[in-house]
């Protein structure tokens, strides 16, 4: 029960975090329309996050959870993770012109 309301909570957040970068992304990038632009502030904005939640927050919450993966690789699925939310992003900025 408690693996299934973490991968809830995990989901939620991860859908609020979406949400977030992409009104950010479009609300301080409105004026410039740069093809490059959005897609470097939206893997900055997560890597960003990574960081916050890799080096400052769960170290304080649970230290072990931090080395159950290296941090490379934790640190790779979050890029792998904002490549293709940044191309998600380009794609539908194109359809919408």
């Amino acid at each position: 029960m408690s693996a299934a309301v973490g991968v809830a909570i995990h989901l939620v957040l991860a859908i609020l975090l979406g949400m977030a970068v992409a009104v950010s992304a479009q609300a301080l990038l409105l004026r410039s329309r740069s093809a490059l632009l959005e897609p470097c502030f939206v893997l900055v904005s997560l890597i960003g996050v990574w960081a916050f939640n890799f080096l400052v927050l769960l170290p304080v919450i649970n230290p072990e959870f931090v080395h159950l993966l290296p941090l490379e690789v934790s640190l790779a699925s979050k890029v792998s993770f904002g490549v293709a939310a940044a191309l998600v992003l380009s794609v539908a900025s194109n359809y919408r012109r």
